[in-house]
């Protein structure tokens, strides 16, 4: 399947627009000015493909609003989530690789700023501040997917649970922002293995839970 967003609303973007952007997106301010002559909004509905896995990448894109999910699908008919994004530049991990390396899937209504690879290669060669700003970004992402890499080799799911309270939370502690479907997909785990999971630690009192909230004992 070639990479294709005909069937996306997509727009040009007005002065006025950019600016109320930057507003909300300072990050977006170190954006040279031919890169934001380049740049597309486009407008994804729940559920809608981005792009595939093996597609060839054309655009760096930059979440405006919405939650997008990068995954990858397991043999044993589950799904893991990469990457939860919420906001900011994405699937930067392709600037240089013959392809996309996950399938990366809108699970809200998104809005989605889409920058041309040559131009997004080019902001970093022409701005310094962009470039160093780029860089901070994936130096935080690279500690999360250390932690991550980290989670996912644990064998059981009582370990990945534990790990990710113990690591994304904070004094043993952690407010769920997902759905635990989705948390399942976060862990490596289909979510009837993560709900047994909760019920078996309720049970033995090493963790309880209240709402959202998920505490270890």
């Amino acid at each position: 399947m070639r990479y294709d967003f005909s069937h996306m609303t997509h727009q040009d973007i007005a002065p006025a627009d950019w600016a109320d952007l930057t507003a909300r997106h300072p990050d977006l301010c170190h954006l040279p000015s031919q890169a934001v002559g380049k740049a597309k909004l486009l407008t994804l509905a729940p559920e809608a493909l981005l792009f595939r896995r093996g597609e060839r990448p054309r655009v760096i894109p930059y979440l405006i609003e919405g939650e997008i999910h990068m995954v990858r699908h397991l043999r044993n008919g589950g799904m893991a989530v990469i990457v939860r994004v919420k906001r900011g530049f994405f699937a930067e991990a392709s600037l240089d690789s013959p392809a996309y390396h996950c399938d990366v899937i809108a699970k809200t209504a998104c809005t989605v700023l889409t920058l041309p690879l040559p131009s997004f290669q080019a902001a970093l060669d022409e701005s310094k501040a962009f470039r160093r700003a780029t860089f901070a970004r994936q130096a935080r992402e690279i500690r999360r997917l250390c932690s991550q890499c980290e989670r996912l080799s644990l064998p059981t799911a009582e370990g990945r649970l534990i790990h990710y309270v113990n690591i994304e939370g904070q004094d043993g502690a952690i407010e769920l922002t997902q759905t635990v479907k989705v948390l399942a997909a976060e862990l490596g785990l289909t979510h009837e293995a993560l709900y047994r999971t909760l019920a078996k630690l309720e049970k033995t009192e090493v963790l309880k839970r209240a709402g959202k909230r998920i505490e270890l004992l």
